[in-house]
């Protein structure tokens, strides 16, 4: 494969001024991109762009509230004027926010889903429809999280990410006649992230992990999202792992279901108590275990 599998490609990646992001924009732009860095701080993405810039590469900044509607789409504006296109999106833009149910405050909340989700959801819409309209393949990379199957104190986050995750299940039936692909990566690296989870809680929540993939490692599978080489993948969730790379499942109806010949409170009592779904119980946070073998339903 190419040394520079992204060569005349133009890519935007949003929350790109410091950690993770600033990762994926710099290996973007060493694969052959030319990148718009998108931050809400101005100084984070310029200094972003012009490491990009002394290491032979191209790149702007651009910063931006992507949760606004109107500056999601003058990023992607910025993108086609001074690239002369779009071919890729990073959704990497997101916020951590510690809440719990009995104790969280709206402000706090709110601000978690504007960001994860609006954040998401706004450059995409306008990333995609550039896309279709030049009439051109593109890929768009949403961040998701393994918080979505259930985090402690993180509910809102996990559901924010939950809700990435079926905008890119979505997102991937919507576009696939139209040659624009869509995928979401589940990244796992130490990042500030994580120390700011430490902060918050005060303690380790995963104390088992004793080690974590590079960002490094992380990037290339972005790359990889944004290359033709993963032309045959949409809709997927790619989870990394230390030494690994899998997928999160796709949520599915568990079948066959329990035959009632009427519904109340006592028939319905019985399909979970001694009726078979007892058996079948979902797990109740992060879990890992072989994929089931789904049949589709359209």
């Amino acid at each position: 494969m190419s040394s520079q599998p992204l060569e005349g490609r133009r890519v935007v990646v949003t929350g790109a001024g410091t950690g993770l992001g600033s990762v994926y924009a710099e290996a973007i732009a060493a694969a052959g991109a030319a990148v718009v860095v998108n931050d809400i701080e101005p100084d984070r993405a310029a200094a972003v762009a012009e490491r990009i810039v002394r290491s032979g590469g191209r790149a702007i900044a651009f910063a931006a509230d992507v949760s606004d509607w109107e500056a999601a789409g003058s990023m992607i504006e910025a993108c086609v004027s001074e690239f002369g296109g779009i071919d890729g999106l990073v959704n990497n833009a997101g916020i951590l926010g510690r809440l719990c149910p009995v104790h969280e405050a709206d402000a706090g909340a709110r601000n978690v889903i504007d960001v994860n989700v609006v954040g998401t959801l706004y450059p995409g819409i306008h990333a995609a429809r550039t896309m279709v309209e030049a009439g051109s393949a593109g890929s768009i990379v949403n961040v998701s999280s393994g918080s979505q199957c259930g985090q402690t104190m993180y509910g809102p986050y996990g559901a924010s990410k939950g809700a990435v995750a079926s905008l890119t299940y979505g997102w991937a039936r919507d576009l696939e006649d139209h040659h624009v692909r869509v995928n979401a990566l589940s990244p796992n690296a130490w990042s500030g992230q994580n120390e700011e989870m430490v902060r918050q809680l005060g303690y380790d929540a995963e104390p088992h992990i004793k080690s974590h993939p590079s960002k490094a490692d992380n990037a290339a599978v972005v790359v990889y999202l944004l290359s033709d080489a993963s032309r045959k993948l949409s809709g997927q969730v790619v989870r990394v792992m230390t030494g690994q790379v899998t997928l999160l499942t796709h949520p599915y109806i568990v079948t066959p279901g329990v035959e009632l010949d009427e519904f109340s409170v006592e028939t319905v009592a019985t399909a979970f108590d001694g009726g078979g779904l007892d058996q079948r119980l979902q797990p109740v946070g992060i879990a890992a275990g072989p994929a089931p073998q789904l049949e589709l339903i359209l």
